[in-house]
């Protein structure tokens, strides 16, 4: 009799720590977070730490529309150089207190745009051109306004 009583206890702890251990995004790392390792953002390996950016940033390479989930913005950079442009997940924002230290809350037009000097380099060819071969960046998702958290100057 006893047994089966501490059997069904040791079972309970163990289906308590199940359940938290699955709650949704508790504790999850977001994009946008410091880290030192790729590791800290994703124990899957789907999303890297940046180590260029200040404090590290955790992100998502190679991103596509709609692929950031609800705590990221998938945004294209240098989207007129193609052997350098590349897409990554950044942290949604709505002002600077959404980003962490050193880091702002900017539009990809607030970047600004690329050296018009640069060969090969033409203006956009009208107004609506959503993404501009001098953009310094241009979000790839459906708002193309979303705010994201980049690195302060």
């Amino acid at each position: 009799g006893r047994s089966i009583v501490y059997a069904r206890r040791a079972m309970r702890h163990k289906l308590l720590i199940a359940a938290a251990l699955s709650l949704p995004g508790a504790c999850a790392p977001q994009f946008g977070d410091n880290c030192s390792t790729t590791t800290e953002c994703s124990v899957a390996g789907d999303r890297y730490c940046d180590l260029a950016q200040p404090g590290g940033y955790c992100t998502q390479i190679n991103c596509e529309p709609k692929s950031c989930g609800d705590d990221g913005v998938c945004v294209l950079f240098n989207p007129g150089q193609p052997r350098l442009s590349s897409s990554w997940c950044m942290a949604k924002c709505g002002g600077n207190g959404d980003c962490r230290d050193k880091y702002v809350c900017r539009s990809a037009k607030q970047l600004g745009a690329a050296d018009p000097s640069v060969p090969g380099q033409e203006p956009p060819i009208n107004e609506e051109q959503t993404c501009g071969p001098l953009d310094l960046a241009c979000v790839v998702d459906s708002n193309k306004t979303q705010k994201f958290c980049v690195v302060e100057e």
